[in-house]
């Protein structure tokens, strides 16, 4: 009886070995999973097959003066999303960016619409270079820039 037991337990333990997974299985996950897309249409698509990292996007002219310009068209439906600036020179002091967003076709854009500005500090200038903004423009709106003066200068990513 004892040998009958024994050949059971034996037999029961080997089926429970044979059926039980013996290490927990899952996807493997690679890094061009995660950080890549391939952009193969729309205005994106510059680099139609090519590997991308981030995101694409466009810049912008640039904007030297007091006077608004636009930089970037309304889109005919839908927002623009603003990735950031690109500071392309500072005057001391006095420095400044402004973005304002508009809609009207006879100036760049409208009078006490939407505006973030950037500025220097006291006897500083703004920094060089890219500075991340990562917003929405409004729907429907085109977004237009101005400086303090000729002596600062910097141009919008868009998308």
């Amino acid at each position: 009886m004892k040998k009958n037991l024994a050949i059971v337990v034996l037999g029961l333990a080997l089926g429970m070995l044979l059926t039980a997974p013996l290490w927990l299985s899952h996807a493997q996950e690679v890094a061009e999973q995660v950080t890549l897309t391939t952009l193969a249409v729309g205005p994106k698509a510059k680099g139609a097959g090519v590997q991308q990292t981030g995101h694409v996007s466009t810049l912008s002219a640039v904007a030297s003066d007091t006077t608004l310009i636009e930089l970037v068209a309304a889109p005919a439906t839908g927002q623009t999303y603003i990735d950031g600036i690109w500071v392309e020179k500072s005057t001391t002091d006095t420095g400044s960016v402004t973005l304002t967003f508009g809609t009207t076709t006879t100036t760049p854009c409208d009078t006490g619409a939407t505006t973030l500005t950037l500025s220097a500090a006291s006897g500083q200038t703004l920094d060089f270079g890219y500075h991340e903004l990562g917003i929405r423009a409004p729907a429907a709106k085109k977004i237009c820039g101005s400086t303090d003066a000729a002596t600062t200068a910097f141009r919008v990513l868009a998308q």
